[in-house]
């Protein structure tokens, strides 16, 4: 099973304040596990990485950068995808170049909290409470 983590997945993540932390928290350990593949926008590295120094530090925000190198497939955002975008029906262009870039990565699924951004999509959407929901944890 392969999901294309938002960045506000990203920092559900590792923000515990944030509205699905735990949810997001606990597909993050089954992507650790290898029972999801996450597969990443590298431009959603850099957003991340920009709005966690604000938050947590550089320091902090790097540390998380590179162990999302370390755990999700990338995704480059190149001319393809942003061409793609741009000649696409979504009214959002961000969210057109993430969209461009899942389809284009094959996915499963796109985790997000922004349920309004992919709904043009061929790829199913969930939030990450909403995943945990529809696929149950495996008990051990």
């Amino acid at each position: 099973m392969r999901a294309f983590l938002d960045t506000n997945f990203l920092l559900d993540c590792v923000l515990p304040g944030r509205p699905e932390h735990g949810a997001a928290q606990t597909i993050k350990g089954l992507v650790d596990v290898g029972l999801i593949e996450g597969v990443v926008s590298a431009c959603s590295l850099k957003d991340a990485y920009y709005i966690l120094t604000k938050q947590a530090g550089e320091a902090r925000a790097r540390e998380v950068v590179r162990d999302c190198l370390k755990s999700y497939s990338l995704e480059p955002l190149d001319q393809e995808a942003c061409f793609t975008s741009a000649y696409s029906d979504e009214p959002d262009f961000e969210d057109g170049c993430i969209r461009a870039m899942a389809e284009r990565a094959g996915v499963d699924f796109i985790i997000t909290r922004d349920r309004a951004a992919f709904v043009r999509s061929t790829i199913k959407t969930f939030s990450p409470a909403e995943f945990i929901r529809a696929f149950p944890i495996p008990e051990e």
